[in-house]
């Protein structure tokens, strides 16, 4: 799962085998270990929740955690559509949530293996 935090965004991108465990467990977790001590490392999970209505992300103790109704999970999660957007109230004008099934690049990079992501729509490559 990709993490992406620009400002008041924040975007994740999760490749088949993680749309895949969201909809079979509800949930997808991921961390970034950041310098060498135990507690350096910031851990991001997608969840899908019952308790929610809406989504939902939450920071406690150097995690993000991010709640989409099942209902919105499951649906994401059994179509073809690409992603989830969302507004959530925060202290200044509301944090831009977006959660997308990851394509392969348009332009091949020689450093990234992208054999496990969804294929591009203009790639004219199929599932």
């Amino acid at each position: 799962m990709k993490l992406r935090i620009s400002g008041d965004s924040l975007r994740l991108r999760l490749s088949p085998d993680e749309i895949a465990r969201l909809a079979e467990q509800g949930r997808v977790v991921d961390a970034i270990h950041i310098g060498s001590a135990d507690l350096s490392a910031l851990a991001y999970e997608l969840i899908s929740s019952a308790d929610h209505r809406a989504v939902d992300v939450e920071l406690s103790a150097g995690q993000i955690s991010v709640y989409v109704p099942g209902a919105e999970v499951d649906d994401w999660t059994g179509t073809d559509r690409v992603g989830i957007e969302a507004t959530v109230a925060n202290s200044t004008d509301g944090l831009r949530v977006l959660l997308e099934k990851d394509w392969k690049c348009v332009t091949l990079r020689s450093d990234e293996d992208e054999a496990h992501l969804y294929p591009h729509p203009s790639s004219g490559e199929h599932e």
